[in-house]
């Protein structure tokens, strides 16, 4: 299924106010946070399409989150769409189907999914990893193979490769660190239903991140690589510009609490190669320096 620019920016927002742990929102003040703002009239079509995204990704109707204005209710539509989706009701009243939905929508742990098939570059948590002792060492991560180890040798090592929510760059076959499939291959097979295997799926930490610290990196270091230099926009035109990745100078899970993060000094903007570089160093990561003489090396020989 494919959303229009327009619904995408509305997507975005939407999965914002799940990062911010935003309640509801109200459709005028939805209309006005995207860009270009639209009239709050047009809100209630494009949401439901959102909606009707939503449930073919098998998450919950995340337009139930956008309210009238001072009535703090979702409007008809949604319980309309509900109907038109097939969703049973059971015969209840709008008021509890909506107080369902809304705590589905934060109870839910795999917003990502959605993030990735609209190509969005948040930093929404993905499974967390406190309950796998069960775990065969074969399981298949979305595609990937974990090395054949005990449990906790699986959970120090995917661990220790996290960095990047947005995409999970890393992973282990045999000891060796090698390039994970990108988030919309995985989706775009759920989604024309192209089936390869069965998918299982193993549970890890995930690091919250601050997504206006993100944003506050490339508006100080702008949208090249840091360490190549690689522009999105200008390479592959302008639907791309502004994409790059955000990298932690000191990854989150060696710090394993919270800290003040400063976006000037702790994160810096980086292409993708350069990210899976920075991370494929063995015990640790490369700092930005090492990788940029590597690079000077290549381009002497």
């Amino acid at each position: 299924m494919k959303l229009t620019d327009t619904q995408k920016r509305l997507a975005e927002q939407l999965l914002l106010t799940v990062i911010n742990r935003e309640s509801v929102v109200e459709y005028n003040e939805l209309a006005k946070r995207i860009n270009p703002p639209i009239f709050q009239r047009q809100v209630g079509r494009e949401i439901g399409e959102i909606s009707k995204l939503c449930k073919q990704l098998g998450l919950p109707l995340l337009s139930a989150k956008v309210v009238s204005r001072g009535s703090g209710k979702a409007g008809v539509g949604f319980y309309n769409l509900m109907t038109q989706l097939g969703i049973d009701t059971k015969g209840k009243p709008e008021k509890e189907l909506f107080s369902q939905e809304l705590k589905k929508i934060r109870e839910c742990k795999e917003w990502y999914k959605l993030a990735d098939y609209l190509n969005l570059d948040l930093d929404l948590p993905r499974p967390d990893q406190n309950h796998n002792s069960n775990i065969d060492p074969q399981t298949k991560v979305d595609g990937l193979k974990t090395a054949p180890q005990g449990p906790q040798g699986i959970n120090e090592q995917l661990e220790s490769n996290i960095e990047s929510v947005f995409e999970q760059e890393l992973s282990l076959e045999k000891g060796v660190m090698e390039l994970a499939p990108l988030p919309e291959e995985l989706v775009a097979t759920q989604a024309e239903t192209f089936i390869e295997g069965a998918k299982k799926q193993i549970i890890v930490n995930a690091y919250e991140r601050n997504p206006m610290a993100r944003h506050k990196c490339i508006q100080i270091h702008g949208n090249k690589c840091v360490i190549c230099s690689f522009d999105f926009g200008a390479f592959y035109g302008s639907d791309f510009e502004g994409k790059i990745h955000v990298h932690h100078i000191k990854p989150l899970h060696l710090i394993d609490d919270t800290y003040e993060v400063n976006p000037e000094h702790d994160l810096k903007p980086v292409c993708p190669n350069c990210h899976m570089v920075l991370h494929s160093k063995q015990n640790g990561i490369f700092s930005i320096e090492e990788v940029q003489q590597m690079i000077a090396r290549s381009k002497r020989n």
